[in-house]
């Protein structure tokens, strides 16, 4: 979820597809998995922000990433 709310998709289904590659196995129940991420970024999608900026990790405003949160929320649901 976070590489999603970074604007890392490529990076995030990357992510998945070797997690599954390495373990032989199809994550099951992705779309639960994903809305249980979701929850922890709620009520501020923001809050991790300055920990990414002293990383050098991001340049998103708060705005953005709650629009990113919002659309992972919704492709996990159409999961």
């Amino acid at each position: 979820m976070e590489l999603r709310l970074l604007g890392l998709d490529e990076a995030a289904e990357e992510f998945l597809w070797t997690y599954e590659a390495i373990t032989g196995r199809r994550v099951e129940n992705l779309g639960l998995w994903e809305l249980a991420a979701a929850v922890r970024s709620m009520p501020d999608p923001a809050s991790g922000l300055p920990e990414w900026r002293a990383l050098g990790t991001v340049e998103a405003e708060g705005d953005v990433v709650g629009q990113r949160l919002r659309r992972f929320i919704a492709e996990a649901l159409r999961r």
